[in-house]
C-alpha cells in the first residue's frame, strides 16, 4: 500500500521530526510491502535539514504565531490534494509525538479518530466543543456526544481528504467572519468527526507522557503526546480544556 505520513513542523518543532520518522518506520504499519512518504510541512528547505531521505516531500509554509499553524494544518493539507490522493491512506501526526510499540491493521480504517485522553475523563457537558453558533466549528449541546483529540487523525485518502477539504473550508469561512474556533483545528475535527463518526482508538493511541506508570489511568501507551512544560499548555489548563477531574489526575 502507498502511504502518506503529513506533519507541520515549523521553527523549534522541526526538532521532533527525525524522532517521529524513526519511529513511524519502526513501528507504525511496519509491513514491508507498505511505502511511506512524508509530506513535512515546513518553514525549513532541503539545505537547512541535515538529512532528507527520497520519501521526504518539503512543503514550503511560512512559519506563523499560535494557534495559526494548527488551526491551518487541513488547509495545508488541502493545498496537497492532487498529490495525497494518490495514496492509499493519509495519517496526520502532530510533530511532537512518539511511537513506543506497534501500531498495526487496526487503523486501517475509513476514518480514524482517537478519544481524547484527558476529555474521556470528564463528563460530556464539560467537552470543550465550540459553543458559539457564529463558528462553523459550534456543536449544539443535543449533540455533545465523544471528544477526539487533534494530534493523530487518518484514514483512506478519499475519506480523509474530503475532511480536510471540509474543514480548511471551514476555517476560511470563520477567518472571514473574524472568528477563531475556541481549539482551532480539534474544535473542527471534532465538529467533523460529530458529524461523520470515524472508528474510534482508545487513548492509548495519544498518551500524556506525564501520565506514564500513573497508577489509576486505566490505558497503556502506544503513541505518546510529548510533554510541553510551555505557556500554550499552561493556557489551555488556565482556560479548562482539561477540565476539573483532569487537573486533579494530572496535578494542576
Amino acid at each position: 500500500m502507498k502511504i502518506a505520513i503529513v506533519t507541520i513542523a515549523t521553527n523549534v518543532y522541526i526538532s521532533w521530526v527525525p524522532n517521529l520518522l524513526e519511529k513511524i518506520d519502526r513501528y507504525f504499519l511496519s509491513d514491508d510491502e507498505n511505502e511511506f512518504t512524508c509530506f513535512l510541512f515546513t518553514d525549513f528547505n532541503q539545505d537547512d535539514l541535515e538529512e532528507t531521505s527520497d520519501n521526504i516531500r518539503i512543503c514550503t509554509i511560512k512559519h506563523k504565531k499560535w494557534p495559526e499553524p494548527a488551526l491551518k494544518k487541513y488547509n495545508y493539507i488541502n493545498s496537497q490534494y492532487e498529490n495525497l490522493k494518490e495514496f492509499d491512506y493519509v495519517y496526520l501526526f502532530d510533530a511532537d509525538v512518539d511511537i513506543i510499540s506497534p501500531v498495526g491493521e487496526e487503523v486501517l480504517q475509513d476514518l480514524i479518530g482517537v478519544l481524547h485522553p484527558y476529555k474521556i475523563l470528564e463528563p460530556k457537558e464539560n467537552y470543550t466543543y465550540e459553543k458559539r453558533k457564529e463558528s462553523t466549528a459550534y456543536v449544539a449541546p443535543d449533540r455533545y456526544d465523544k471528544y477526539y483529540a487533534a494530534a493523530f487523525v487518518g484514514g483512506k485518502s478519499e475519506t480523509f481528504l474530503e475532511m480536510a477539504r471540509t474543514i480548511s473550508e471551514r476555517v476560511e469561512e470563520d477567518e472571514k467572519n473574524g472568528i477563531i474556533a475556541i481549539w482551532h483545528d480539534e474544535s473542527h475535527l471534532n465538529k467533523y468527526f460529530n458529524e461523520n463518526p470515524p472508528s474510534d482508538l482508545s487513548p492509548s493511541y495519544m498518551y500524556p507522557e506525564e501520565l506514564i506508570n500513573h497508577p489509576t489511568y486505566p490505558w497503556k501507551p502506544k503513541i505518546i503526546a510529548i510533554k510541553k512544560d510551555n505557556s500554550i499548555n499552561k493556557e489551555k489548563i488556565a482556560a479548562g480544556q482539561y477540565g476539573k477531574i483532569t487537573k486533579e489526575l494530572i496535578g494542576n
